[in-house]
């Protein structure tokens, strides 16, 4: 039986090329094995309004505002599914093109063994399960409000352990350590030591249309001096998070609140932080400090209404996340902050087809130095913010 379980995942790379480019969904058996194949097209249509802030002073009268017209893919994906006796498989690969070019990644690629009684044990790349829960916010390349309130979009490799009790789902993972940025660098030369994996856990309940799911996180790194002028430094990681959702015939509410220390281990662009590059510091990243650094804290979530009106869904979000700056003197801000607000209409074309006009704002907020360093002259250090109005089309198999 067992080889024959190896040799049932075997066939998901020879089916994913095979099947993968039909128009519809298919499942069927192959031998024992129970396939499927899906993903999701999806394409973003419409304006960007960027307000650009604080610029260079030079030349004089530069422009402080762009509008760009944009078609892109947002991140479209295709997946299979094989599921042979107790044990499933599953690979998912995303596809995003934009003006700058077209990328593929490795979304999921996991095996899921059932162990009965409600147990159940993955080994792969998947979901993290901090911050479980996701708002249906759409432009910016469907981002979903990261990096203005929305905490972790991870996908890594990792061995999780689910046990569901009733209406109650308890998670534990563990995962590579993550990478942390740091705002400089403390006095010396040093070296990466692990100290721990990334530690997470969640609870889940969910019962009659009610949601609640506690989760954490924490890792320890250590920067091991590698010279004579240099010191120890930890770097410790963690956060809480709390999601839940509420849902009436007439209305869902869904949301996240959360609160970390040295955050920059988030993923995506560097340490989490979607601000413009002309930012001169990571908003969530510690701060180097002589031959140790200053821990910065760090806090955020985002709500969202959906409300059906036949036959349309109304969507209405807002997101924030705050930082502390903790550089010292007259020329910091003590904390920077970004925040988003959007709203969007869904309606279904078809069975599996549907378009989304939204608009969303997302706001910069103030860069940490407070003359955005020696090259901008005005003195202001506003990072801007950027209005789209545009369609989401997706289409899911």
């Amino acid at each position: 039986m067992i080889k024959r379980c190896f040799w049932a995942v075997a066939v998901v790379p020879l089916f994913f090329f095979c099947v993968t480019l039909q128009a519809n969904a298919a499942s069927f058996k192959f031998g024992e094995a129970d396939i499927s194949v899906g993903g999701s097209v999806r394409y973003d249509v419409g304006y960007k309004f960027s307000d650009l802030g604080d610029i260079p002073a030079t030349p004089a009268g530069q422009e402080d505002s762009l509008t760009d017209f944009f078609l892109e893919s947002g991140l479209s994906r295709a997946n299979l599914k094989v599921s042979y006796d107790k044990i499933t498989g599953f690979a998912e690969i995303g596809f995003k093109g934009d003006k700058d070019g077209n990328t593929v990644s490795t979304r999921h690629i996991f095996a899921k063994y059932d162990m009965g009684s409600g147990n159940s044990l993955l080994i792969g790349q998947t979901d993290s399960i901090l911050s479980i829960g996701k708002p249906d916010q759409r432009m910016m390349g469907d981002d979903i409000l990261f990096g203005f309130g929305n905490l972790d979009l991870n996908r890594k490799a990792q061995i999780q352990f689910n046990h569901q009790a009733g209406p109650i789902l308890y998670q534990f993972a563990i995962e590579d350590n993550r990478n942390a940025v740091i705002n400089g660098s403390p006095t010396g030369a040093h070296v990466t030591e692990q100290i721990t994996p990334a530690l997470l856990m969640a609870v889940t309940y969910s019962d009659k249309g009610i949601v609640l799911s506690p989760s954490a996180y924490f890792q320890t790194v250590n920067l091991k001096a590698n010279d004579t002028t240099a010191d120890d430094v930890t770097v410790n990681s963690w956060a809480l998070a709390l999601n839940g959702a509420f849902k009436i015939p007439a209305m869902t509410f869904m949301y996240e609140g959360w609160y970390g220390n040295n955050l920059s281990t988030l993923p995506g662009p560097p340490g989490g932080d979607m601000r413009p590059s002309k930012k001169t510091s990571n908003m969530l990243a510690p701060v180097a400090d002589g031959t140790d650094i200053k821990d910065v804290k760090s806090m955020g979530g985002w709500f969202q209404f959906s409300v059906p009106v036949q036959p349309v869904v109304v969507n209405f979000g807002a997101g924030m996340q705050k930082a502390d700056v903790e550089y010292s003197g007259a020329a910091y801000e003590s904390s920077v902050q970004t925040m988003a607000v959007f709203a969007n209409v869904k309606y279904v074309i078809m069975n599996g087809f549907y378009m989304q006009p939204e608009i969303a704002w997302f706001d910069y907020g103030q860069d940490a130095q407070k003359t955005l360093g020696a090259t901008y002259t005005t003195g202001d250090n506003d990072l801007g913010s950027d209005l789209y109005a545009g369609i989401h089309f997706q289409y899911d198999f």
